[in-house]
């Protein structure tokens, strides 16, 4: 029997709730965490080139609130949701957002998001003050 199986024979409970999220990282928590993938599955869609998977998995059926929220019009409308069609932004992810503010807070260069040192929202909001010079 192989290692994956070994693992998921073992589980005896699986719950479809996801309501239950951590306020920080937006991840499933509670008793509603077995409902998240694992580290064993998460290696296998990696080894196996599951990238639509993983990026289901790990976005908006994950921490991504917006891509999630885009999903779940689609399906109400249409009945289904293809990936191709949601908009994937970075910055909307809260695990990388998170991850990305300790690391800089940390005094460690970051990439996850955005190039530089600044946090997205320092970004965004010297745009907005060009912008508001230039009229």
């Amino acid at each position: 029997m192989k290692r994956v199986q070994q693992i998921l024979s073992k589980k005896n409970a699986f719950e479809l709730d996801i309501s239950a999220r951590n306020t920080k990282t937006g991840q499933i928590s509670e008793i509603e965490k077995v409902g998240r993938i694992s580290d064993t599955e998460d290696y296998a869609l990696t080894i196996m080139n599951s990238n639509k998977a993983l990026q289901e998995f790990f976005g908006s059926r994950a921490d991504n609130m917006e891509e999630k929220l885009q999903m779940y019009q689609k399906i109400a409308v249409e009945g289904y949701a293809n990936l191709n069609d949601l908009s994937s932004d970075l910055e909307s992810n809260t695990t990388l957002s998170t991850i990305n503010v300790f690391m800089l807070g940390a005094g460690i260069n970051s990439n996850l998001v955005n190039e530089g040192l600044e946090l997205p929202r320092t970004l965004k909001d010297k745009k907005q003050k060009v912008k508001k010079q230039r009229t």
